[in-house]
């Protein structure tokens, strides 16, 4: 498994993709060039730390359209749109299917060093938070019937008495399985236990639970 980022260059130009090439590797990234969009996506790995530099026209599959396959494939790779016939227009279209940013061709060196830094960072921010998701995921996952409904009690703000009351159980049994549900699923507050249940909810299709409208996120 590859560790080390890595910056996906697209552009049909073979001399500004070279230049693309040299600035990623003085980086100590690592680099992989590509003279077309589809050529890119038959190699593009999702579970790696990458951000892609992709020329806004091109033959066959252009910068935008990339862009439009990655956002329909729900990727989260940071993409930076480079281009010598840039207007607004076209700015804001990229930024609206996933980029980051938008730079105009002859582009400093500097300047494209320090975006692709920013999108290698915003990267590995965005790769950290779907392990966590994908973590919590499991550990739902793994939930009983019973501990799956005593957590939407939990989240939905009934106290310990209530929550007995409705299983028929004692207010003992329900403490045990509070301290054991929050061990289980790696939290510590009520407001941690929200968001997983809308996780859960999410990944059910079921009906996330609500607040009371006294009550906040927080503990």
């Amino acid at each position: 498994m590859d560790h080390r980022p890595v910056v996906y260059v697209v552009d049909d130009d073979p001399v500004l993709r070279e230049i693309a090439c040299r600035t990623v590797e003085s980086l100590a990234l690592d680099v992989e060039c590509f003279t077309s969009g589809r050529q890119f996506l038959d190699k593009f790995d999702p579970s790696r730390v990458s951000c892609l530099l992709t020329d806004l026209r091109m033959p066959d599959l252009t910068g935008q359209q990339l862009l439009e396959v990655l956002a329909a494939r729900r990727s989260t790779i940071p993409a930076i749109m480079i281009s010598g016939h840039g207007d607004i227009a076209s700015a804001v279209r990229a930024m609206a299917v996933g980029a980051i940013a938008f730079l105009e061709k002859p582009c400093g060196l500097d300047t494209l060093r320090h975006t692709i830094r920013r999108a290698i960072e915003l990267a590995r921010k965005r790769h950290q938070a779907g392990a966590s998701e994908t973590a919590h995921r499991n550990r739902l996952a793994e939930l009983t019937d019973e501990e799956r409904a005593t957590m939407q009690m939990i989240a939905s703000g009934l106290p310990d008495k209530a929550i007995a009351a409705e299983q028929d159980v004692s207010l003992r049994t329900v403490q045990y399985r509070r301290a054991s549900l929050f061990e289980k699923l790696q939290v510590k507050t009520r407001a941690e236990l929200i968001r997983l249940v809308a996780l859960d909810a999410h990944a059910t299709g079921s009906e996330a639970v609500a607040l009371q409208p006294t009550e906040t996120a927080a503990e």
